[in-house]
């Protein structure tokens, strides 16, 4: 029988490396901070690109950014004519966010492609206020209001103008956002007189009409707050029996009966930002502080990424992750107290037995071809 060795040593090491990175136990951190800035958040990862923002010591003139996986690649992406801008949401090469053209009260939703000069206002004429949060392929999503909306919130979505924007507000609702994209797909959350003074996630497929509550039972209130494919990850609020209230990370799959509650033991609650295929993100807080977590899927995988951040910096005493690319890139920041705040990156290791394995298919690859030959 004829073996490609060369198809055949692909997929090996390919299977090989995805385990090694799917059950990395180890990361190493990477602090973001650009040169001349005071303070920086990362928010954002897609691929290789990180995107946030930092300002010079005031929360009035922030700068979004994005990096491209160390401190000295960051971009500027401020455009001219705003007194200050966030990056929130990175894919294929572009980036979303807001700015604000004249004070913090009138905020744009905006779209880069790289750079401050290719800045695109996506704010929509009848609103006062508009903010862009999450971007996949050619659509945006995000929330706006204004007199037309009687100052409540309405989940947008756009695809790259102004012009395209479609209002995803449910009928019956008092207000809506939207905060993830994943193809045709939107998550994010809303309330109505059904609902009360609580929230409930929804997920959307492009139309108000479509719109899903995923809010599931025994939660008062929750929001989704990202999705990659046919995941959602964000949080809901349980009361307990000992009389408090406390938020659970979630993750869903379409439904409010597929939700997962992600609070892993040992914390009293926690909060999920960000999902790919590679897994979930947020942050679980204790007693003192939050510390930033990764999950597989189930709250018993969860990983405290905090222990790297101390790691490098004790002074650093709390963190939160905030997006993951496909690779298994994590994006957030780390902070102690207000003042010092850095962005920061953790990078997967592949455990040493990885590359055993590599070692071994390369062995059995030789093998089977020397098999071949002397078969000949």
């Amino acid at each position: 029988m004829y073996v490609n060795r060369f198809s055949l040593v692909a997929a090996l090491i390919a299977a090989v490396l995805f385990v090694g990175f799917a059950d990395a136990a180890e990361y190493t951190v990477t602090v973001l901070q650009p040169t001349g800035f005071l303070r920086s958040n990362g928010y954002g990862a897609n691929g290789m690109q990180q995107v946030g923002y930092g300002d010079y010591g005031s929360d009035t003139n922030t700068h979004a950014l994005t990096w491209s996986g160390t401190a000295d690649s960051v971009v500027d992406l401020h455009p001219a004519g705003f007194v200050s801008s966030l990056a929130l949401g990175s894919s294929d090469g572009k980036q979303v966010g807001y700015g604000n053209p004249l004070e913090y009260e009138h905020a744009h939703a905006l779209l880069w492609s790289g750079s401050a000069g290719s800045m695109v206002d996506l704010h929509p004429e009848t609103f006062t206020r508009s903010f862009g949060w999450a971007i996949s392929g050619n659509s945006q999503v995000g929330y706006g209001f204004g007199p037309g909306t009687d100052t409540q919130e309405h989940a947008l979505l756009w695809h790259g103008s102004a012009a395209s924007v479609v209002d995803l507000h449910p009928a019956g609702f008092t207000y809506s956002m939207a905060f993830g994209v994943s193809g045709n797909t939107q998550v994010g959350g809303g309330a109505s007189p059904s609902t009360g003074i609580y929230e409930h996630a929804l997920l959307w497929q492009g139309t108000a009409e479509s719109a899903v509550d995923l809010n599931p039972a025994g939660f008062l209130d929750s929001r989704a707050r990202a999705i990659a494919g046919q995941i959602q990850v964000g949080d809901g609020y349980q009361s307990s029996p000992d009389g408090f209230a406390y938020t659970h990370a979630l993750m869903w799959q379409g439904t409010a009966e597929s939700a997962v509650d992600l609070n892993p033991a040992g914390f009293l609650s926690s909060r999920a930002f960000g999902v790919s295929s590679a897994g979930q993100v947020g942050i679980g807080y204790t007693e003192h502080r939050g510390h930033a977590l990764v999950w597989q899927g189930s709250a018993a995988s969860a990983t405290d990424l905090h222990t790297y951040v101390a790691a490098i910096d004790p002074l650093l005493t709390g963190s939160e992750a905030t997006g993951i690319s496909e690779n298994g890139v994590i994006v957030g920041f780390a902070y102690s107290g207000h003042e010092k705040v850095v962005a920061v990156l953790w990078t997967p290791i592949p455990e040493p037995a990885s590359w055993v394995m590599i070692l071994i298919a390369w062995a059995l690859v030789g093998a089977i071809v020397s098999r071949r030959r002397f078969s000949r």
